[in-house]
């Protein structure tokens, strides 16, 4: 894949990552009022991930060529990040 291929890939991973936690904050709004303290902990969690992978993805659409692939790394590892929170989140809703 080349580097335009992967930063299109990049932005729809992020906007997954957006739509993902839009349902889990309208999942919180439906949950009863004891499970919110969980959902808002989890989302908080999520936010931070999802931040980082804004971040790196940030990096990476500004790399040179030299620093591409290390920022691709970068952006995929955030990326495994966010969805093993989201898993992790999942199992217990």
């Amino acid at each position: 894949m080349n580097k335009e291929e992967l930063k299109a890939k990049a932005s729809k991973t992020i906007d997954e990552v957006s739509a993902k936690l839009n349902e889990l904050k309208e999942k919180r709004e439906k949950a009863s009022q004891d499970a919110h303290d969980k959902y808002d902990s989890a989302i908080a969690d999520l936010e931070k991930r999802k931040d980082k992978l804004e971040d790196t993805f940030s990096e990476m659409k500004s790399a040179s060529e030299d620093t591409f692939e290390n920022a691709s790394k970068a952006f995929s590892e955030a990326s495994e990040s966010f969805k093993e929170g989201f898993d992790k989140m999942t199992n217990w809703s």
